[in-house]
């Protein structure tokens, strides 16, 4: 790492108070997520190796703030997602620092702005069928992976077995054009959106469908937790979410797993 990560954690803050500051003015709730949140309850901020933030809100206020940041959105900001350019492979937002630079371990071939982002991501529906759940988890997942080859995303794979379901997944991936990926993945994503079902989960998230589960009567209630010098919405039993997800989430893991995102280029820019 050859950057200023106390700067760079400083510029994400900045995009998130400009998130917040959107979801605030239009009453849109959201929660810090993964090791945001973690963040927020074990460090009062960053974790110090981190080098990014996560928001998650439901489908019905991803969309809203979507449509908020049409309009309030200030300029030196910019809203990327699969529906404004279809060279971006991923089904969550992001919020990006105009004149700003942050490529991704990964990414640094792909044809979308890659700048220093906060990422936003959208909690979905899930039915209560076992089957209906395993259509909805593997064609989002499929879709998604298949997307990500178009990208032009590179990865090193950590199994034999890996390597090979990816070089199917890309071959597969010619058979199909981008928007047509992409209208299946948010046709299946969103099918549930509006029912009154128990759970919601992340199909973009890194933990995977099965991990988030969550009860979906846990998007009710909100708290502020401190996080730096100012402070973020988390749902109020993020207990149950961040144990669910990570276990015993406030003790520190060992050295050798203190790993932040991979960012191999940033630049500052004029910040």
């Amino acid at each position: 790492m050859d950057y200023d990560l106390r700067k760079l954690q400083s510029i994400i803050l900045y995009i998130a108070k400009e998130i917040k500051r959107v979801c605030d003015k239009n009453g849109i709730d959201y929660t810090m997520i993964g090791g945001t949140l973690i963040g927020a309850v074990r460090h009062k901020g960053f974790i110090p190796w981190d080098d990014d933030m996560d928001f998650v809100m439901t489908r019905h206020d991803y969309e809203r703030f979507l449509e908020a940041c049409k309009i309030d959105l200030q300029e030196q900001f910019e809203v990327i997602n699969w529906r404004n350019n279809s060279n971006y492979g991923n089904g969550f937002t992001k919020i990006m620092l105009k004149e700003t630079v942050a490529i991704e371990e990964g990414k640094e071939n792909v044809q979308y702005p890659r700048c220093i982002f906060v990422d936003v991501f959208p909690f979905d529906n899930i039915p209560e069928s076992r089957l209906k759940q395993l259509y909805q988890k593997w064609t989002t997942y499929f879709c998604i992976r298949m997307i990500q080859q178009k990208e032009g995303s590179t990865r090193e794979y950590d199994s034999v077995k890996k390597k090979v379901a990816y070089s199917i997944l890309k071959c597969l991936s010619h058979g199909f054009s981008t928007d047509f990926l992409i209208r299946v993945c948010e046709k299946e994503m969103s099918r549930y959106k509006n029912c009154i079902t128990n759970q919601m989960t992340s199909m973009t998230g890194y933990y995977g469908y099965e991990k988030e589960k969550i009860e979906r009567c846990l998007f009710q209630e909100y708290i502020e937790l401190p996080f730096e010098d100012t402070t973020f919405k988390a749902i109020k039993e993020y207990d149950l979410y961040l144990s669910q997800v990570f276990g015993n989430y406030m003790e520190l893991p060992p050295v050798e797993k203190r790993r932040s995102h991979g960012l191999v280029y940033v630049d500052f820019g004029s910040y």
